[in-house]
């Protein structure tokens, strides 16, 4: 019985420190949250990682580093907070509508993010 009994304990640890732990290295990039855009209400970041790697997947942007953020999760709406994230390129239905009042920012869809 001590053999399955020490079987049970190494199986549990084994699924104990498996689960629950985060993993930041699916968060890629880090950037600024700089405030809410004038021109179409959604906020505007600022790379501060990774952004050859951004200009290759979104494309660059009329003001470097500073992209438009669709689905900024709420509690992360805040001016000048460091965030990681994930992204994409937006689907053409994810777009919102601007004015042209201010610099045309180029849009990046988040697809996960947290406070720094």
């Amino acid at each position: 019985m001590k053999p399955l009994t020490a079987l049970f304990l190494f199986c549990s640890l084994v699924i104990i420190l498996a689960c629950d732990k985060e993993d930041h290295n699916e968060l890629k990039y880090v950037a600024q949250v700089i405030g809410q855009n004038q021109d179409c209400g959604e906020f505007t970041i600022q790379f501060i990682s990774g952004m050859d790697e951004i200009k290759e997947k979104i494309g660059s942007s009329v003001i470097e580093n500073l992209y438009i953020a669709k689905n900024l999760p709420d509690e992360l709406k805040t001016s000048d907070i460091l965030i990681r994230l994930d992204c994409r390129k937006p689907t053409s239905n994810e777009l919102g509508i601007c004015t042209t009042m201010g610099s045309s920012l180029t849009w990046v869809f988040i697809t996960a993010a947290e406070k720094k």
